[in-house]
């Protein structure tokens, strides 16, 4: 483009020299003309390449399509034009068109196409061993109550009998203590502050309760400190009497010892 310029200048230069020196109105003229200012545009044109890839990813079996390149073309107008421009437009700048073509090219990658195949095991079938379950040899253990056997119950003596258990020929001997009467095993509500009643061992009376045959029964108790004797009315059990110990209402102990002593001895037997 600066070539084109050049050439252009070089030819106004030549066309002023060249004209003939006429007259003094021409030669005037002549100089008018030579004062008119003529601009002279340069235009530099830079092209630039831009490279673009694509990266497409296609299915299996897909054909590439053919890719086609051009170089970019720059149409510029002729000298010829360029320079009756200049002359006609006079101070009007010129422009030139150009036409700038591209292309750009795309890069399809190539596919990676790729087949997994399981890996085949054989394994031997393994045969289970049944596991047998121990035989048990332990038991749960029973528990066997013991067998209760009450002492052998023995008819109570007659009166006036002088011969059995407990009896005014064979009396038996023990602790006696005190208690607040109340309702007994044979089924009677005493009141032991004034009636003289008694509660024999238990292992003696045995598992009845109300039916018991030594229930209402009377005893003579003989106390060995003091000596004094006197009797009650069976109407109870004692169930931490053992041996032949008994317990007595307050009536009846008071007839025998003071109730301050609590426990002592005696010996008594059934009327």
């Amino acid at each position: 483009m600066k070539s084109t310029t050049l050439i252009f200048s070089c030819l106004l230069v030549s066309a002023v020299i060249a004209q003939p020196h006429h007259q003094h109105n021409a030669r005037h003229h002549h100089n008018k003309r030579a004062e008119t200012v003529v601009w002279v545009t340069d235009y530099v044109t830079e092209y630039t390449t831009v490279d673009t890839i694509t990266t497409v990813w296609v299915s299996e079996g897909y054909v590439a399509p053919t890719i086609s390149s051009s170089t970019p073309t720059l149409s510029p107008s002729s000298s010829a034009e360029i320079a009756a421009q200049l002359f006609e437009g006079g101070n009007q700048p010129t422009s030139s068109s150009t036409t700038l073509v591209t292309s750009t090219s795309i890069y399809i990658a190539p596919v990676p196409v790729s087949t997994y195949t399981p890996p085949t095991t054989s394994e031997a079938p393994v045969e289970a061993t049944p596991i047998s379950a121990p035989a048990s040899t332990s038991e749960t253990p029973v528990y066997v109550a013991p067998a209760y056997a009450p002492a052998a119950e023995t008819s109570p003596a007659s009166s006036g009998s002088s011969s059995g258990v407990c009896s005014s020929g064979s009396p038996c001997e023990g602790d006696i203590t005190y208690y607040e009467a109340g309702l007994g095993a044979c089924g009677l509500t005493t009141n032991g502050t004034i009636e003289r009643v008694v509660a024999l061992p238990y292992l003696l009376m045995g598992t009845l309760s109300n039916t018991n045959p030594y229930c209402g029964k009377t005893i003579t108790i003989i106390c060995t400190a003091t000596g004094k004797t006197t009797t009650a009315t069976v109407v109870d059990k004692c169930m931490g009497c053992h041996n032949y110990a008994i317990d007595l209402s307050n009536a009846a102990f008071e007839e025998l010892d003071d109730l301050a002593i609590g426990r002592t001895n005696a010996t008594w037997w059934f009327n």
